[in-house]
Parts: structure tokens; sequence; C-alpha cells
């Protein structure tokens, strides 16, 4: 929930860093030396056990929230609230799900949920990163989001609609405020 307001960055919440090897039953003798280094730097970190599934939930809040709340402009609070916020956001989410599971990664509607206690959590008055940029009249990263997920429903043969509206609504945004392509 990070808020960024000239060369100030204000969070409520404390990030951890989520790192290692694709798959962490044991840690790895250099995963072992970040972890041994975060923990003297004080640094809050995870080593997940499915270090790839933990990128595709990443993925998957940043497929809905990000682009959900920037087309919506709206806040943590709406994203919870707003039946059409969270209507918009868990569609695009489970258009990366049906993807992921294409691409024999173990996300589900359990992960919807999960992020949901995380939303729950946030400042309802903080803003997603993308709705910053698109508050701010900055590029998005609305091609690394939608028009990745676009990208590989064509390769999984998966349809993503709502990820191409997602797309299509943000290039409109941001050609309006004069973001070049």
């Amino acid at each position: 929930d990070a808020l960024r307001k000239g060369n100030r960055v204000n969070y409520t919440n404390q990030g951890r860093v989520f790192f290692g090897e694709a798959k962490n039953p044991d840690m790895t003798h250099r995963v072992r030396r970040i972890h041994e280094l975060f923990d003297r730097a004080g640094i809050a970190h995870v080593v997940p056990p499915d270090m790839i599934r933990s990128l595709w939930f990443k993925y998957m809040v940043n497929v809905g929230a990000n682009q959900a709340s920037a087309v919506l402009r709206a806040n943590y609070g709406a994203l919870r609230s707003s039946s059409e916020a969270r209507d918009l956001m868990d569609a695009a989410m489970r258009e990366v799900i049906t993807i992921a599971k294409a691409m024999q990664v173990d996300l589900s509607e359990k992960d919807i949920e999960e992020w949901y206690k995380v939303l729950n959590a946030l400042n309802p008055a903080g803003m997603t990163s993308m709705f910053q940029d698109v508050e701010a009249g900055r590029k998005t990263e609305v091609e690394m989001f939608s028009g990745t997920v676009i990208e590989l429903g064509k390769r999984c043969g998966v349809a993503t609609p709502v990820n191409q509206r997602l797309f299509d609504e943000l290039k409109r945004i941001e050609a309006a405020s004069g973001v070049k392509a």
C-alpha cells in the first residue's frame, strides 16, 4: 500500500521480499546466504516452498487489483466495497488462474480468497501503483499485466476477454493523458 508523492513514499503495511529457487523443499546454499543477510539487515522476507507459484500469485493480484483500480479509479477501500470493482478484479484474476492451470501452475479460486485477506488489511485510502500512475499521467504496466495475459492466453488456447477490455481501456487512458506508446 505504498503511496508515492513527489520524492517520498509512505506505507502503512511493510511488505516482505519473496525469493528462492523454483522449488524450496530445503534452502540451497545461495538461498541460505541471502536469507541470513536479510535477517541481519532486518529485512522481512519469505522463502516459499514453490517460488513459481508465489510469482504467479503476485502476478494474478497485479493483473486484477492494479488494472481494476486504475480503470475504475478505485482505492483499496473501493476495491473492497464496490461490487463492480470486485467483479472486474475477480474476473481478471480468474483468467490468470485458467492460464496458470494450463501451464501446470497450482493456482485456484482459494488464491483469490487469500488476496482478499491481504486487501482487507490495507489502508482503505491507499491506491495501487497503477492507479497512482494513471492519476499522475505516467505510463502504466498494462503491457506487462493484461498484455502478457492476452499473449499467454493465445498460446494456451484460453480466452481473455476481460484482460483484453482492460488492455484497451488502459491504452485509451494513457493516450488521453498524452503517454507515448
